[in-house]
């Protein structure tokens, strides 16, 4: 659950090192879901450049209101499949603005476009860190509360 009233954030970050997927080099490994330039962002890279995928929702609330901020990875790892990135906003599936791979799917009519990522995030071995600044920069102003944040290892809706 996050409440957002002013600036970006990193909501949650796990990324080998120090890293931050925003602003560093393609060659990190790791996931992140932000509040990036008024939108919910979710990235993967494995740590090559051809895997990293980026996934912007086309709309995001700005009403400084509570809401459920989700993205869900299928990826099956006893088949090597690749795996859907979906972005979900009080449980609802948003449609997506895709950097990397993509697939367009039919929801309720409508075309909506998911992230695909085909990476493996199986050797990542760091802390998750939860609402940190976007850039090092002393000056960011953001105001965010985060008031609950949880892991599964199956996609949860």
């Amino acid at each position: 659950w996050v409440k957002q009233t002013f600036g970006d954030c990193l909501i949650v970050n796990c990324v080998n090192g120090n890293g931050n997927l925003l602003r560093d080099s393609d060659t990190q490994v790791g996931y992140s879901l932000s509040w990036h330039e008024g939108k919910i962002c979710v990235i993967l890279s494995d740590g090559y450049p051809q895997n990293k995928t980026i996934v912007y929702s086309k709309n995001t609330p700005s009403d400084n209101m509570w809401h459920h901020i989700a993205f869900t990875w299928s990826y099956y790892l006893e088949q090597k499949q690749q795996g859907e990135v979906a972005i979900y906003i009080d449980g609802r599936y948003q449609d997506c603005i895709v950097e990397g791979k993509s697939n367009a799917l039919i929801i309720q009519g409508r075309s909506k476009m998911t992230g695909i990522f085909t990476g493996e995030l199986n050797n990542l071995k760091t802390n998750l860190k939860i609402g940190q600044r976007i850039n090092n920069e002393n000056n960011t102003y953001r105001d965010f509360e985060i008031a609950e944040v949880r892991l599964w290892n199956v996609a949860r809706t």
